[in-house]
């Protein structure tokens, strides 16, 4: 279910520990020494004139639900992202002092100054225009076969897949290795009821992600944006379809399928597996873990049959819909109006360096712990 409303989330007074609040002000103060606040259980939280066997969690958080604004760039404000907001107050210092101090050629330090003052140089961003991706959209325009197409959604530096994901994970039934996992995926709205449901505010929610991909699609200069959009809401609706329901993927019995490599192209015999797997560097795999065992031959049926030049449009709008964040203001803006102020009713968007924070993290976030630590 779509989260439309804001929300306070209640810190319960077991888990909220006294020294976890963040700092005040826009302002990172200097780096402090670390240090342990005090111990024990925060009871302020909690509203005593609720009887606990009425309603718990009232009677833990009614307080700190009455009195707790949740900030304009958030959807959500709890104990954790009170100690997330805190870490990521402190890991700005850090990354700060390395970004202006550089770093030796090809240090850690070097690679963390060069991801955060890049993230965050918007003027340059905005100069550049769609030049970063211009290869990336480029190969994709020169798919002809659908194995071409599978070996785009392989690809890592494409950043965007398909119907049928693989990825790389813990074996959950052998937690000593590592295993090539395939799934369902491929939509661009959350689950497959944003796709499916007549009530409420899915129609809608449709309507306004039809829009937001001819934006995107108008503002990468793509021809014939409108019907592009439409045939990729279309395809996408198809794949959401075939989806497997929720409460279904989180049954662990049921999403773990062990298999040979001939197993897996036998459920499936013209899809080419072998590409997608070359492509993503782990050709030489021998076994893989299949989730939705159901849904693969129906999505690698529906993945034949549509033709390349649609998966081309596809492909070119997620390629740039994952990227928004680090490309001109104007699709940072589209993207943000759809997926924070539409879906999940954020009022602001986060603060640049607060994004920076997590692209430093997302490429080098060992290096960033061990500075950290």
């Amino acid at each position: 279910m779509p989260a439309m409303t804001r929300r306070a989330v209640g810190a319960s007074s077991i888990a909220l520990l006294a020294g976890c609040a963040t700092a005040s002000g826009g302002q990172i103060a200097a780096r402090a020494p670390a240090a342990i606040g005090a111990f024990g259980i925060d009871l302020s939280g909690g509203d005593p004139s609720v009887h606990p066997g009425d309603d718990f969690f009232r009677h833990a958080n009614g307080a700190w639900l009455a009195n707790t604004e949740i900030p304009a760039d958030r959807t959500r404000w709890g104990t954790f992202d009170i100690l997330r907001d805190k870490a990521d107050r402190d890991q700005r210092v850090i990354i700060e002092e390395v970004a202006l101090a550089g770093g030796a050629p090809n240090s850690n330090q070097e690679k963390i100054a060069n991801i955060y003052n890049t993230y965050l140089d918007q003027d340059a961003i905005d100069a550049a225009g769609l030049a970063a991706l211009g290869a990336d959209l480029a190969v994709i325009e020169s798919a002809r076969t659908h194995e071409d197409v599978m070996r785009l959604m392989g690809r890592a530096d494409i950043a965007a897949n398909g119907p049928i994901v693989a990825f790389i994970g813990l074996d959950s039934r052998q937690p000593d290795r590592y295993i090539v996992t395939f799934t369902h995926g491929g939509i661009g709205m959350p689950e497959r009821e944003y796709y499916r449901r007549a009530d409420a505010q899915f129609p809608q929610i449709r309507e306004a992600y039809l829009a937001y991909i001819e934006r995107v699609l108008s503002l990468a200069n793509q021809d014939d944006a409108a019907a592009k959009a439409r045939a990729i809401l279309a395809l996408e609706t198809q794949i959401a379809e075939l989806h497997w329901p929720i409460a279904d993927r989180r049954q662990r019995d049921r999403t773990y399928f062990l298999q040979t490599r001939d197993e897996l192209r036998a459920i499936a015999p013209r899809f080419p597996w072998d590409a997608g797997l070359e492509a993503a560097q782990v050709g030489d795999v021998r076994e893989v873990v299949v989730r939705e065992m159901s849904a693969m031959r129906p999505l690698a049926d529906l993945f034949m049959a549509t033709p390349v030049s649609t998966w081309r449009t596809y492909l070119a709008f997620h390629c740039i819909n994952n990227r928004t964040d680090v490309l001109p203001r104007a699709f940072d803006e589209a993207s943000f109006d759809f997926y924070g102020r539409r879906l999940n009713g954020q009022p602001e968007p986060r603060e640049r360096w607060k994004r920076a924070i997590d692209a430093v993290n997302g490429a080098m976030g060992e290096a960033v712990g061990e500075l950290y630590v």
